[in-house]
C-alpha cells in the first residue's frame, strides 16, 4: 500500500511538473508562431525577430496583450513597405486613437490599412474607423476646411487620399488632440494595469518556454517517428490485421449468442415461476371473496337501515346546497 501510495504522488508531481512546462512552451510557441507569420512580410528571419521582440516591448508597457499588437502587426506590414520603425510608430498612432481597447484597435486598423491599400479613402474604410468612435470624418473635413457634407463627396468621387488619412491620425494623438496618450492613460486604469500584468507574466513565461522548446521538440519529433513506424507496420500487414479484426467480430458474436442464449433461460425459468404461482393466485382471491359473502350474508336489517341512514346523512349538505342554489336562480329570473 505504501509503494502504491508513493507511486500515486510521484505521478501526480510529475503530471504537474509536465503541465507547468507544457504552459510555458505554449507561451513561447505563439512568439515562435508569430516570428514565422512576420519573416516572408520581413524577407527574412531576423527581421521577424526584431519586430516581435519591438511588439515585446510595445505589449510591456501598453495595455495591449502580444497578441492583439501581433495582429495589428501583420495587418499594417503589408502597407508599410516592410518597414519595422513605421509600423510600430503606426501602431502607436492607431493604439492612442483606441483608447487601449483591443476590438476598436482592430477595427481602426482594418479600415486604415483597406484605406492604403487602395491608394484613396472610402466610405467603408471610414465607417469602420468611425465604428470604434473616432471622429475620422469631421477630422477630415477639417483639414481641407469643408464641411462634412461636402467631404463625403470628395470621398465618393475618390479625392481624398491616405497621407491626409495619416494626417488626421496625427493630429488626434499628437498634443492638444483628443486622443493625445491614449494607451498611457488607458494603462493607468485597473485594467490596463491587469493587461500588462498579465502581458508580463506571458512574457516571462515564454522566455522560460523557450528554454524547454528544444526538448519539446525533441519529444514531438520522437512521437511523429512512433506514428510513423506504427503506420509503417499497419500498411505492412493489412491482411494479418483483416484476419485478426475477422477474429474479433466472430469471437463477438459467438460472446452475443451465449449471452442471448443465457438471457432466454433466465426469462423461461421466471416466466416458470410466474405460471406456478398462479395457483395460489387464485385460491387467494377465492378466499377473499368467500369472506365478503359471509360478511354480507350475516348482515341484518337494522345494520342495512344504519348504513343507509349514514348515506343519507352524508347527502344532506349536497340537497340543501342545491336547494339553495336553485331558490337564488328563481330570485334572479
Amino acid at each position: 500500500a505504501g509503494i502504491a501510495k508513493f507511486g500515486a504522488i510521484a505521478a501526480g508531481i510529475g503530471t504537474a511538473v509536465a503541465s507547468v512546462a507544457m504552459t510555458f512552451v505554449g507561451a513561447y510557441a505563439k512568439i515562435e508562431d508569430a516570428e514565422a507569420a512576420f519573416t516572408p512580410l520581413l524577407g527574412g528571419a531576423d527581421k521577424a525577430k526584431e519586430a516581435v521582440e519591438r511588439l515585446n516591448e510595445a505589449a510591456a508597457q501598453t495595455p495591449f496583450e502580444f497578441n492583439d499588437l501581433s495582429k495589428a502587426m501583420g495587418q499594417l506590414l503589408p502597407v508599410m513597405d516592410g518597414d519595422i520603425q513605421n509600423t510600430i510608430d503606426s501602431i502607436k498612432m492607431l493604439g492612442d486613437t483606441s483608447m487601449g481597447n483591443a476590438q476598436k484597435l482592430d477595427s481602426i486598423t482594418r479600415g486604415y490599412t483597406k484605406a492604403m491599400l487602395k491608394g484613396k479613402v472610402d466610405m467603408e474604410a471610414l465607417n469602420m474607423i468611425g465604428e470604434a468612435g473616432v471622429p475620422i470624418i469631421a477630422e477630415l473635413a477639417k483639414t481641407y476646411g469643408i464641411s462634412t457634407a461636402a467631404l463625403l463627396d470628395m470621398v465618393s468621387s475618390g479625392q481624398v487620399g491616405t497621407k491626409d488619412l495619416t494626417a488626421a491620425f496625427q493630429r488626434m494623438t499628437s498634443e492638444g488632440g483628443i486622443f493625445f496618450n491614449g494607451m498611457a492613460i488607458a494603462s493607468e486604469t485597473f485594467n490596463g494595469r491587469l493587461s500588462t500584468l498579465k502581458d508580463n507574466i506571458t512574457l516571462t513565461a515564454a522566455a522560460i518556454g523557450k528554454q524547454f522548446m528544444p526538448m519539446a521538440k525533441a519529444l514531438l519529433d520522437r512521437a511523429i517517428a512512433v506514428t510513423d513506424a506504427i503506420r509503417g507496420w499497419i500498411d505492412a500487414n493489412g491482411d494479418l490485421l483483416k484476419s485478426g479484426f475477422v477474429k474479433f467480430l466472430n469471437a463477438v458474436k459467438v460472446a452475443f449468442i451465449v449471452a442471448a442464449v443465457a438471457a432466454g433461460a433466465f426469462l423461461l425459468t421466471q416466466v416458470g415461476l410466474a405460471v406456478m404461482a398462479i395457483p395460489a393466485t387464485v385460491t387467494a382471491l377465492g378466499a377473499m371473496l368467500l369472506k365478503l359473502y359471509i360478511y354480507v350474508s350475516t348482515m341484518t336489517a337494522a345494520s342495512v337501515a344504519t348504513m343507509a341512514l349514514n348515506a343519507a346523512m352524508m347527502l344532506v349538505p349536497f340537497l340543501i346546497g342545491l336547494a339553495i342554489a336553485a331558490f337564488v336562480l328563481f330570485l334572479q329570473d
